[in-house]
């Protein structure tokens, strides 16, 4: 079982107020947490393949590829703006100091 000074370090790393019955209650929970843990380091493993979850899964990627831009479509959106500069539309500064 955890100490309370183990709680009040993790609670301190945690940057957590806990009162007294919240540090028995985290005293508690962790220290099932960690007895857990020790129980699945107890388990041979060796010949369990690591995965990042159960499912067969596979990212499906594709290649980068230009696409052919609509000039006329491009010139009628920078026109409906109501500030634009050197084809681009022009907003506000998000940034103070700017």
């Amino acid at each position: 079982m955890l100490s309370e000074k183990d709680v009040l370090n993790v609670s301190k790393l945690a940057r957590i107020n806990l009162s007294k019955e919240e540090k028995e209650k985290m005293r508690k929970d962790l220290t099932l947490i960690l007895d857990y843990v020790a129980k699945i380091r107890e388990l041979n493993l060796k010949d369990v393949m690591p995965t990042l979850h159960t499912l067969r899964i596979k990212n499906k990627t594709r290649e980068d590829e230009t696409r052919k831009q609509n000039v006329s479509f491009k010139k009628k959106l920078i026109g409906l703006a109501p500030q634009k500069e050197n084809g681009y539309i022009k907003i506000k500064s998000v940034f103070k100091d700017r």
